[in-house]
């Protein structure tokens, strides 16, 4: 369900290696659960900051391109979940 959501909102943006993701304007996420860290250095790299970033990445990081995201809770979990096994 959550590659389902990512497909969805985030592949055009996003590359993820191995599916049909191949969006060049946001970084490639391919490895996204191996990180450390979330948007480029300013979180910790948890379920919780990814929802953060998901959800309002406008407010933690002013001028990021990344706009924030108003998802559905369950979307929102799901989606963390799924990029998190990126590795």
């Amino acid at each position: 369900r959550g590659r389902h959501v990512f497909s969805m909102r985030c592949a055009g943006c996003h590359t993820v290696r191995g599916t049909d993701a191949t969006g060049d304007a946001g970084p490639d996420l391919s490895h996204l659960g191996s990180r450390r860290l979330l948007a480029a250095g300013t979180l910790d790299n948890t379920p919780d900051n990814l929802r953060r970033w998901i959800a309002h990445a406008q407010q933690i990081k002013p001028q990021t391109l990344m706009p924030s995201f108003a998802l559905a809770p369950r979307d929102a979990d799901d989606l963390a979940a799924y990029l998190a096994t990126l590795h």
